[in-house]
């Protein structure tokens, strides 16, 4: 757990200081989310199939395979639910920039 702490904070920094360097003012909270999420479950993929593949299951019961297997596909589930988290802000964010232009007129 305090790995992925290390790692999420470690991404912040670096998306920071890469919107530093470029002299970028005003990044709110929202688009380091945004670039964060998508990097974080990128990292978070990585470790999970690193995991799966070093874990041996030749010794298992039936009951144990199949938890596992269970496990495995909740994960991914998981993480094909959160890629779709940028998307959706996104598509919120231009539906409200399209009623904020109808109701200011």
């Amino acid at each position: 757990m305090e790995v992925v702490y290390e790692l999420d904070n470690m991404l912040v920094a670096f998306i920071r200081a890469l919107f530093a360097s470029l002299r970028l003012k005003g990044i709110s909270n929202l688009v380091y989310a945004l670039l964060t999420v998508p990097l974080v479950l990128i990292l978070a993929v990585a470790i999970f199939n690193q995991f799966t593949a070093n874990v041996d299951t030749t010794g298992w019961s039936t009951q144990a395979n199949s938890t596992f297997q269970k496990i495995q596909n909740s994960t991914y589930s998981g993480f094909n639910l959160g890629s779709m988290l940028p998307f959706i802000i996104i598509a919120a964010t231009i539906v409200g920039i399209i009623i904020g232009m109808v109701t200011v007129k």
